[in-house]
């Protein structure tokens, strides 16, 4: 369910409020969805947090000269509405997952640099702003990403604190080519928990793969990060 969320955050067509709700809520979709920076599914089921960059309330005035940055949530059952709760964004890159035995969502670190890390579950509180929630980057980094061969990952929560890192890579002899057609497909399988100062950290490697493969057309999408889900 919860990648099922984050891909109807991402697919969302874009939709341009006419004005932004006084009440911090509403129904429009108030930012376009390239916007996105990352998402996660509330533990509740039903609820999804979605942060943005470079939105502005209103897109058709002239009011708003700097881009602004902030976090939404989207009840997709009752209320079917966006609720704003402040300006500050999420530290993912793409999706998170919640995880109950750490008790916090867990995805990609934003800027790339190789980690993942945990974020506390912020309020569901409505028609008020919502204090940025604490979070911590992980002791152990997962890949490269100053690697010439790396291209882009994508994390995948497989139950129990159990993650599969998914990770494109270019060949050796692409290297140097921004969207290369000769690629390696690189598997992580670890598992998280916090050591006793409270660290996030990878409590054991629990396989490695990697397969090769060209890509069907010389053309294709520039998005790297690979599509990847756990059923």
């Amino acid at each position: 369910m919860g990648w099922t969320m984050g891909c109807l955050c991402w697919a969302w067509a874009s939709h341009i409020p006419q004005k932004a709700a006084s009440t911090n809520t509403t129904t429009e979709l108030p930012f376009l969805s390239d916007d996105v920076t990352g998402s996660a599914l509330h533990p509740d089921g039903r609820t999804l947090f979605v942060s943005v960059k470079g939105w502005k309330p209103d897109r058709n005035a002239d009011t708003y000269d700097q881009p602004l940055q902030g976090t939404f949530s989207f009840d997709t059952e009752e209320q079917l509405q966006f609720t704003y709760h402040g300006e500050w964004i999420l530290p993912f890159k793409g999706q998170a997952y919640y995880d109950g035995e750490l008790d916090a969502w867990v995805g990609l670190c934003r800027e790339g640099t190789g980690y993942v890390c945990s974020c506390d579950v912020p309020s569901l509180a409505a028609n008020c702003e919502t204090e940025e929630p604490s979070w911590k980057v992980s002791k152990d980094k997962v890949f490269d990403h100053r690697s010439m061969r790396h291209r882009g990952a994508t994390l995948v929560y497989m139950g129990g604190s159990r993650y599969c890192l998914v990770q494109c890579c270019a060949e050796k002899d692409d290297e140097r080519l921004a969207y290369p057609r000769h690629r390696v497909m690189k598997m992580f399988s670890f598992g998280l928990k916090y050591d006793k100062m409270g660290e996030l950290r990878i409590a054991g490697h629990l396989g490695r793969a990697s397969m090769a493969y060209n890509v069907a057309r010389v053309r294709v999408c520039p998005t790297l990060d690979p599509t990847a889900f756990w059923l």
